[in-house]
């Protein structure tokens, strides 16, 4: 499984759905994709949504992404996260 990060931003439609019904459903759509939503964040600032996530590959992640987008009006931007650990592994071959 790879780890993500997702980024939305709220439409105005977007704001009105808001309910803790509208979360859970984000949970179960993840795993119609094969996925697991390790958490979901609200900031303040520039995005408003920050998804950890973790999937079998890209293509998982975006189908999750557009899906959603469909069923909330929030537009998210994806990317993929790779552990510090794993990276420091990664740059000893380099």
């Amino acid at each position: 499984m790879s780890t993500f990060i997702l980024l939305g931003r709220y439409s105005y439609e977007a704001i009105k759905g808001i309910s803790a019904d509208r979360t859970s459903q984000a949970y179960d759509l993840a795993k119609k994709y094969k996925g697991n939503l390790k958490s979901i964040h609200i900031l303040c600032g520039k995005d408003d949504v920050l998804m950890m996530a973790e999937f079998p590959g890209t293509e998982e992640v975006v189908q999750f992404s557009v899906a959603l987008s469909r069923k909330t009006g929030i537009a998210f931007r994806t990317s993929e996260a790779i552990a510090a650990d794993r990276f420091d592994q990664l740059m000893r071959d380099v």
